[in-house]
């Protein structure tokens, strides 16, 4: 990686919106149709370009640095899900907070 980046810069980055989730679509294989929706992390960072959720999760120094990004994670992922049920658009969503926490077992 070779910058070494800390907690205070992803609050930061996520306070600026340079991390935001967007929504993936998730295909049946047996159906055919979309099952779900999949919400994934970018950071949109200025000087690194795009960067996944894996590039950065080590950065999340502490418990309750895991924690609140997890529940940021799931405020936005919850707030855009009653966005589009107020349109009356039916959906299941996925929040994957389980791949953000694995990062307490690197500490």
């Amino acid at each position: 990686m070779g910058e070494s980046y800390s907690s205070l810069q992803i609050q930061s980055a996520m306070e600026n919106n340079e991390i935001m989730l967007f929504f993936e679509p998730r295909l049946n294989t047996r159906t055919g149709y979309f099952s779900a929706l999949h919400a994934v992390v970018r950071w949109h960072n200025p000087r690194r370009g795009q960067l996944i959720l894996d590039d950065f999760k080590t950065m999340l120094e502490d418990e309750s640095a895991v924690r609140g990004f997890s529940a940021w994670m799931l405020k936005l992922a919850f707030a855009a899900a009653d966005e589009w049920s107020s349109h009356g658009y039916k959906f299941r969503l996925a929040v994957n907070v389980t791949h953000v926490l694995e990062c307490q077992i690197y500490h």
